[in-house]
């Protein structure tokens, strides 16, 4: 929690440490190994990003953070193929809406808007149900103009 405290405050050198500290602890841990990835993310270390989100999968492929993770890290390469397929994966093993969110912004990325819409338009179906956070829809409606 530490880490990610410090990552809050843009000192992510130290957050990558206190995630490395944690990891040294509890090398099996999912959240821990999955946010590692998150934090190499935020610094724009992709390949690193990419290359702990699989060790978290090796763990447990069926963890539906890291593939979700693996996604972001995938679209920042521009490898939308791979990062619509790891968010379809999350997606098939967690029925929660920002997995859903980075599904429809990886649509948006990768150009396919008819399909970012369909996201969007799952998203308000859902905000119709119950609470679905603005701050997934957002990310959706930014290849609307």
């Amino acid at each position: 929690m530490y880490g990610e405290y410090l990552s809050a405050l843009g000192r992510l050198t130290h957050a990558l440490q206190e995630f490395g500290r944690a990891l040294e602890l509890d090398p099996v841990s999912l959240p821990i190994n999955a946010d590692l990835g998150v934090m190499f993310y935020f610094a724009r270390q992709y390949d690193k990003a990419i290359q702990q989100q699989l060790k978290t999968i090796e763990l447990d492929a069926n963890f539906a953070p890291a593939h979700a993770f693996l996604a972001w890290a995938y679209a920042e390469h521009g490898m939308y193929k791979q990062a619509i397929a790891e968010c379809e994966k999350a997606s098939s093993l967690v029925d929660a809406p920002w997995i859903l969110a980075s599904l429809g912004y990886t649509h948006a990325l990768a150009g396919s808007t008819g399909a970012a819409a369909q996201v969007l338009d799952q998203l308000k179906e859902r905000a119709s149900r119950g609470y679905v956070s603005p701050y997934d829809r957002i990310g959706v409606c930014q290849f609307r103009k």
